[in-house]
């Protein structure tokens, strides 16, 4: 009987000692049974029957242990007659891959070594493997390749380079190895880190107006990193200057501009190594020179300890103009009244990324000859500091939930009801400030807040969306290193509008709004806490 057989062969992962292994070939119209004979090869080279099976279909799947097999099919027709065998077709089948421990994927080791460093190379036992094909290359021509039948190995590598590695489950060290075809878990080896700069500074110029900061280049260096800062009344070290790549040795600045304790934090940087450790040096404009590090140089988590917290506490007293219409009883309510506000603030600065998390929370108290309403205000801003056209300024952004007054009145009684509208949504920042000197800081704050959300209304309608803004002009005064007083007035413009409610004894028209508009001004006294 001769027929042609088209063999479609899949591996799928069964367990870790079998693999399964599909065959189907073409119909063959009089066969109504199929046989299969499976051999398997020995160490020696000698075959083995290892199964002979009658099949009803033109396919086969079966569980076989990894191994080398030769197997062979022929047809069988209705009379239980067979025909002849196919030629034996060879049947590779292989381990599993094993499964990478390290080094992973896109993995970038950390060396400690200038020049090599002994990278291990681990992975999981693979059941049934009897040794292991390891092999580690790059693009530039390095390769190096071990027969192993632990599932560890380490090879001297050379640093700040890319690598390629894989591992093959074999049975026996006959086995072919399939070529690489793309294949291979990337890893990059660091070099160790940049030796740190020496760093100093001094004066120049025939009045000594400008500062000159220097440093050394490590080997290996091709570049460096630096941030020029500020330490502000506040005790935050805000940003004059900064740059992630920058080849020169030296910068010079104009001290005429500016004056107070400055700081230049500075690392090496090179292709393939780790950044050296921030060195850094101190230094006072327009006053005794306040160099503290300049030879020796600080790791990162040293200078945590100028990373100060900050909180403050105060008392504001508002005068407010009011404004409102309600709709639902048909009257406006113009009114003036005052307002108690009492705060706690709390904030702290990364040093190296300097953003700053600020945290609020505000009580106030407003109220009348005959009423009185308490409302509460919480917010989260997270910002910067930096000198723009050599103006410092903070900016800054969050989210924030607020009590607003809406009050009611009654043309009948002629009495008010004092009301709250409670929203959030986004609130920004933006605070420039001007050193008048080592003790006193000028200053401006400036706030936009968003309505967006509502929680609660006296209607339960929701609030359209508006806006809100505070104004605030500072002084502060320096007391102690860690403690400072800060006196302000403020100006306040505040707009809510919701939809007035058309149920019950309301006489709102269909689509009308209830509106409060309140503004006013504030001064106030805050103490302020560093650690």
């Amino acid at each position: 009987m001769k027929w042609f057989i088209i063999l479609v062969i899949l591996f799928n992962y069964a367990h870790a000692s079998r693999r399964w292994v599909d065959l189907s070939w073409a119909r063959i119209k009089e066969a109504s049974a199929y046989d299969i004979q499976l051999n398997k090869v020995l160490k020696s080279g000698e075959q083995e029957l290892y199964l002979e099976e009658r099949l009803s279909e033109n396919k086969w799947s079966k569980q076989i242990p990894p191994g080398k097999y030769y197997f062979r099919i022929r047809g069988v027709d209705f009379r239980d007659v067979p025909g002849a065998w196919s030629e034996f077709n060879f049947l590779d089948i292989r381990l599993p891959k094993p499964v990478y421990i390290n080094p992973l994927a896109d993995d970038s080791l950390k060396g400690v070594s200038e020049f090599e460093e002994n990278v291990s190379f681990e992975w999981k036992r693979v059941e049934g493997a009897n040794l292991y094909f390891l092999e580690v290359w790059n693009d530039e021509g390095f390769e190096k390749t071990i027969y192993t039948r632990e599932t560890q190995h380490s090879f001297l590598l050379k640093v700040a380079d890319g690598y390629k590695w894989r591992v093959i489950s074999l049975i026996a060290k006959e086995d072919k190895i399939q070529s690489r075809q793309g294949e291979g878990v990337k890893f990059f080896l660091q070099g160790a880190p940049l030796e740190t700069p020496k760093v100093s500074h001094e004066f120049i110029g025939e009045d000594k107006s400008k500062v000159k900061l220097k440093w050394t280049r490590p080997k290996y260096t091709t570049g460096f990193e630096y941030q020029l800062y500020q330490l502000g009344l506040n005790q935050k070290w805000t940003i004059l200057d900064e740059s992630d790549f920058y080849t020169q040795e030296k910068l010079v600045f104009d001290s005429d501009k500016l004056q107070g304790e400055f700081r230049l934090a500075l690392r090496a940087i090179g292709d393939g190594r780790a950044a050296s450790p921030y060195a850094f040096v101190e230094f006072g404009v327009n006053g005794s020179d306040l160099t503290v590090h300049s030879i020796r140089s600080q790791l990162t988590n040293e200078l945590k300890k100028d990373n100060p917290f900050f909180y403050s506490y105060g008392i504001e007293q508002t005068f407010i103009d009011y404004y409102g219409e309600s709709r639902e009883k048909d009257t406006i309510v113009e009114t003036t009244f005052k307002g108690q506000r009492y705060f706690l603030e709390a904030s702290y600065q990364d040093f190296y990324s300097l953003w700053k998390h600020r945290v609020g929370f505000y009580y106030t108290n407003v109220s009348n000859v005959e009423y009185s309403a308490q409302l509460k205000e919480f917010h989260y801003l997270l910002g910067r500091a930096k000198v723009v056209y050599d103006v410092p300024l903070e900016y800054a952004a969050g989210l924030f939930y607020k009590d607003d007054l809406f009050i009611i009145g009654d043309r009948f009684s002629d009495e008010l009801s004092f009301e709250t509208v409670s929203t959030s949504g986004p609130v920004f920042m933006v605070t420039p400030y001007y050193r008048f000197n080592r003790s006193i800081d000028l200053g401006g704050e400036a706030k936009l807040f968003v309505h967006l959300l509502t929680h609660d209304t006296p209607n339960d309608e929701e609030v359209n969306t508006s806006f809100s803004y505070y104004l605030k002009a500072y002084l502060t005064y320096k007391y102690r290193d860690n403690e400072t007083y800060t006196g302000f007035a403020g100006y306040y413009v505040n707009q809510i509008s919701y939809k007035a409610s058309t149920d019950g004894d309301s006489v709102a028209d269909e689509g009308a709004e209830n509106i409060a508009e309140s503004s006013g001004f504030s001064f106030g006294l805050r103490v302020n806490k560093f650690f």
